[in-house]
């Protein structure tokens, strides 16, 4: 009986061995082969979008000016045009619903500002992601309430709650050790 029992374990350590080794040599490639995709999807797209969109972003689009708009507009499209590929497709399909729109003169300023701050999101996102997926710096909660860079009030109480998280958890633990000692003397 222990002999069979030492042949089975023998047999699934083995195994589970080959298994760990397929899967970390899969994830070794595919992170691989990701990381050069996505350092040309950060410097060919959306560094160059967001450096871009920077000063506009998450701005109200009577405060950007149609202007400025269509300007931006037309130097986003011609990103998406040259690397087609690398662009996420909602950002190709926001930039021409908002052209569509703002072509007519008697457009909805607020279905356009709408899909003015998702383009802009979509774009910080794709910034953001591929950077943290790169290793690189990522605008941290604090960077991006100094600047205004958030898209609605949802996403303020968001961040604020990420910079007082550790705080809330520290006053919950001390609350409950509190409690524990009370109930223990």
């Amino acid at each position: 009986m222990l002999e069979t029992f030492k042949s089975f374990s023998t047999v699934v350590v083995t195994w589970l061995s080959i298994l760990l080794t397929v899967w970390f040599a899969y994830y070794t490639f595919r992170y691989q082969s990701t990381t050069s995709v996505k350092k040309e999807q950060l410097y060919k797209v959306y560094l160059p979008m967001f450096t871009l969109m920077e000063p506009f972003l998450y701005k109200e689009t009577k405060d950007v000016g149609i202007h400025q708009l269509n300007n931006l507009l037309s130097k986003l499209n011609k990103i998406c045009e040259s690397h087609y590929e690398l662009v996420d497709p909602r950002i190709i399909s926001y930039i021409r619903k908002i052209n569509r729109s703002i072509r007519h003169s008697d457009y909805d300023e607020v279905e356009v500002n709408r899909m003015y701050k998702r383009l802009c999101s979509k774009i910080d996102y794709g910034f953001e992601s591929t950077r943290k997926r790169l290793g690189l710096p990522v605008r941290n909660v604090y960077y991006k309430l100094d600047e205004n860079q958030y898209e609605d009030k949802l996403d303020l109480a968001h961040y604020l709650f990420l910079i007082t998280w550790k705080g809330l958890i520290f006053i919950l633990i001390m609350l409950f050790l509190t409690n524990w000692i009370i109930n223990i003397a």
